[in-house]
């Protein structure tokens, strides 16, 4: 299957998790790697054209949690347009403050709102930087005139406030809070997703920073190579999103942000996580996945257009701080102009997203001609050249490695769409999550026989590493009709929500972000798995249900 193609002839560069070993330390918490003195010809310094806690030359650490409360408080005080909410503590008690810029103070329905968070990892500190920035610029007259008559905007700083005390990617647990988008399992995701769900913004940007470290690249170049770009990024890659979303965030916002950043000196390319290799074979950049876990992915389900945005700076302390900070604060205020000078288009494309995916789950006739990808494979596009730093040189170069986008895919598993998906009353746990995303189910008031699709389990593997807080259940099923007697309690989950298709990939047991998956709906000794699909309409107006 094809998803979307997309361009990627311009040189790109990738993600690359990981600490650097050598050790001088920028900040109490992290030992860095120091970049070559030469480098500074190519990531020069640029003049923050905003003021910001953390952006001090004479500064040896990152904005504290009370600097950039102190902060944030000030310019509330001082705008009319811009009101400030504590929308949830993390796991030590933190507040997480989110801000909302609109016209007048008032949140109108009829324009999109454009979502920006930054730090929901810890050690990435100019991903919130980059944020506090944008909230410098939108305290002022002159853009809140140029935006504000045209979007609405909310801006959550610093999701993850205790990483980010504690300068580490995960959270205080330490599951890491990007993972959590389907289970929500930690107060921060919880947080998000409740203000999420309250304003439904059409346009959702997530601020990072990848790792400028050389140590995966080993086998690039006769000394190895590091990263060049200044900045990444990518769209929703799940394959079930509409192409219209795709279209506006690739070739509108992320084309007319690199724009941008070339006019300012600085670059920007496609994000890509990296495989490092040992031996000789070639070296692999792979375009993130569409797994629904992620933050960039579970947004974009909603639907809504859902953009990561990666600056270069894991590893390196402050060095070019001045310069990631002002990479994100570009590309938020092209992002951010680009839905404002579309923003009939941007609200209307979405809405029509929303509504297809409504209008798919009342559907029961065309089952062959409706299926829910369920399980792909990002397309392995062979062989092509790619900038990084030679560092025998220190100079830009090409280099050969092999490229696998997730913008096409080829589909393993796809299963038709059911009219709901059925679960007896023991899976409250279920229903509080899929609430806390906005989903409506029914619950039965007394015990009802229904003729359903059932699994019937044909493999299963324990995973022997801990995940996230759990050990995997990995699954291979098929599906049998049967008629099952569902007792008093049970949840109906109809599939008439523009979260379809995450209710979908939340249910399939094969799914990479399903709740059998990581335990949550487990397996029973019997090799059961008490969720059930119901293909045909069930006339809820003649069950005797109560709606939540």
């Amino acid at each position: 299957m094809k998803v979307n193609k997309i361009s990627v002839g311009k040189s790109i560069l990738f993600f690359a998790v990981g600490t650097s070993l050598i050790a001088q330390p920028y900040t109490p918490k992290e030992k860095t790697y120091v970049q070559p003195a030469q480098l500074e010809n190519i990531f020069k310094d640029v003049s923050l054209t905003v003021e910001t806690p953390g952006v001090n030359k004479n500064k040896v650490s990152f904005t504290s949690q009370e600097e950039m409360m102190e902060y944030l408080n000030k310019i509330v005080k001082q705008n009319k347009n811009i009101k400030m909410e504590i929308i949830g503590y993390s796991q030590e008690g933190r507040e997480i403050p989110a801000l909302f810029f609109s016209e007048n103070n008032k949140f109108d329905k009829t324009k999109p709102t454009v979502w920006i968070q930054g730090q929901q990892h810890g050690n990435e500190p100019a991903s919130g930087e980059g944020v506090l920035a944008v909230i410098s610029q939108l305290s002022k007259e002159n853009f809140q005139k140029e935006l504000l008559s045209k979007i609405n905007i909310i801006i959550i700083p610093r999701v993850n406030p205790d990483g980010s005390w504690l300068f580490k990617r995960g959270s205080a647990s330490p599951e890491d809070i990007n993972r959590d988008h389907t289970k929500l399992n930690l107060p921060e995701t919880k947080a998000l997703k409740k203000l999420f769900i309250k304003y439904q913004p059409e346009v959702v940007i997530d601020g990072h920073e990848y790792s400028s470290t050389p140590e995966r690249y080993s086998t690039l170049g006769n000394k190895g190579v590091l990263p060049y770009y200044d900045v990444l990024m990518l769209s929703s890659t799940n394959p079930n999103l509409s192409k219209d979303i795709t279209n506006i965030a690739d070739n509108i916002l992320i084309k007319n942000g690199e724009d941008n950043l070339s006019k300012k000196g600085l670059s920007g390319s496609w994000y890509y996580t990296s495989v490092p290799k040992k031996d000789k074979t070639p070296f692999t950049l792979e375009m993130a996945s569409g797994d629904a876990i992620i933050g960039r992915n579970a947004f974009g389900l909603v639907p809504s257009i859902s953009i990561l945005v990666e600056t270069r700076g894991i590893g390196i302390g402050r060095e070019n701080f001045s310069r990631r900070v002002e990479s994100h604060l570009t590309i938020y205020e092209s992002f951010l102009k680009d839905v404002a000078l579309n923003s009939d288009k941007v609200r209307d494309t979405v809405r029509k997203a929303r509504e297809e995916v409504i209008q798919k789950g009342l559907n029961t006739k065309d089952h062959d001609e409706d299926k829910v990808i369920i399980v792909s494979n990002i397309k392995d596009k062979g062989m092509g050249k790619y900038k990084f730093i030679d560092l025998e040189t220190n100079e830009v170069k090409e280099f050969p490695v092999k490229i696998k986008t997730s913008k096409e895919q080829d589909v393993v598993l796809e299963r038709s769409r059911p009219y709901a998906y059925i679960l007896p009353p023991g899976y409250r746990k279920v229903a509080d999550i899929l609430e806390n995303h906005g989903v409506t189910y029914y619950k039965t008031m007394k015990p009802v026989k229904l003729k359903v699709e059932s699994y019937e389990v044909k493999d299963i593997k324990k995973a022997d590493k801990i995940y996230e807080g759990q050990y995997r259940t990995y699954v291979k099923a098929d599906t049998v009709t049967k008629e099952i007697l569902f007792p008093s309690g049970s949840y109906i989950y109809t599939m008439d929500q523009s979260q379809g298709d995450f209710i979908a990939l939340s249910m399939e047991p094969e799914s990479s972000s399903s709740f059998v998956l990581y335990n949550i709906v487990p397996v029973t000794d019997k090799n059961q798995i008490h969720i059930y699909r119901a293909m045909d309409n069930l006339n809820i107006k003649e069950l005797d249900v109560t709606t939540k």
